[in-house]
């Protein structure tokens, strides 16, 4: 049995402190106390929603309440300890500023060049978040890449600025290139904010104006092939 909800509030009706009748009905149909049916409850993510009601003359008034769920299973451990005492100690030592995860993942990022799936309980443990809303970050931004990197990494604009000024055909060259290459990561950005000196795009971070097919094949000359 849950009591009945005491609270009185501006444009609620008045509910009573001692209800004649009173119980809860979970998961199907139930009989009430005066030997009416109650409704069936609604499922909920993570517990079970409870209708507990309470009849005061003619009166039925139906309040939901959420019960706790079982609490989530354990992670696995982490194939590699040794990274995950680095993710750890990075998450920990950001976790005290303001909004941490976007931090805590860029330095993941910077420090072991991608997010392995392996980092993502161990950061959500710290934060006292849940795996979902780390992963559900990591998936949004493309930023936090879920692969090792390539040795190289071609970014070119794709933006109209660039596109007008030739960009289509040096990202044509370069995709045609390197297609199949696991040495050299070919990839597109909107706007570098170099609009005026493209078509733009940066390699291996660093960035470059004016880039054709055959200035960009001098730039990386030396790459492999």
């Amino acid at each position: 049995m849950c009591a009945a909800p005491r609270a009185v509030g501006r444009g609620r009706p008045h509910l009573a402190r001692t209800p004649t009748l009173a119980g809860c009905a979970g998961g199907k149909a139930s009989t009430r106390p005066d030997g009416g049916l109650a409704p069936p409850t609604s499922a909920a993510t993570g517990g079970s929603v409870v209708r507990c009601w309470d009849v005061t003359g003619t009166t039925e008034r139906w309040t939901p309440v959420r019960q706790r769920g079982p609490s989530p299973a354990p992670a696995p451990a982490p194939a590699d300890p040794e990274r995950a005492a680095s993710v750890r100690s990075i998450a920990e030592e950001l976790s005290g500023v303001r909004g941490p995860l976007l931090p805590i993942l860029h330095e993941v990022v910077e420090t072991h060049g991608f997010v392995h799936d392996d980092d993502v309980p161990v950061i959500a443990e710290v934060l006292n978040l849940s795996r979902a809303d780390v992963l559900g970050v990591v998936s949004f931004y493309h930023d936090f890449r879920r692969t090792p990197p390539a040795a190289h990494r071609v970014a070119l604009c794709r933006a109209e600025a660039c596109q007008a000024r030739g960009a289509e055909a040096t990202y044509a060259s370069a995709a045609d290139r390197w297609a199949g290459s696991t040495e050299v990561e070919v990839g597109e950005v909107f706007c570098l904010g170099n609009c005026a000196l493209g078509p733009s795009g940066t390699l291996d971070g660093t960035l470059h104006a004016r880039l054709t097919p055959d200035r960009l094949d001098a730039l990386t000359e030396e790459w492999a092939r």
